[in-house]
């Protein structure tokens, strides 16, 4: 999940600080934990529908992931 975070924030920010901080409080707003998602944090199916959201709304296109 923390890819798929980092890849929205990254291509919403194009290396802008400000930018990336604005988007992370955004997707924080939606609900997702970004401050507590690590690379080993296990994939939550509903965490995963508000980032799809979320980058459908941004207009990000992010790879799927199967939820395991």
């Amino acid at each position: 999940m923390k890819k798929l975070i980092d890849a929205i924030i990254y291509a919403k920010a194009n290396g802008n600080s400000f930018q990336e901080m604005n988007y992370t409080m955004k997707l924080m707003l939606k609900g997702i934990p970004v401050k507590s998602i690590t690379d080993e944090t296990p994939n939550d199916p509903i965490i995963l529908e508000k980032i799809y959201q979320a980058a459908k709304e941004f207009n990000v296109m992010i790879p799927s992931v199967s939820s395991n």
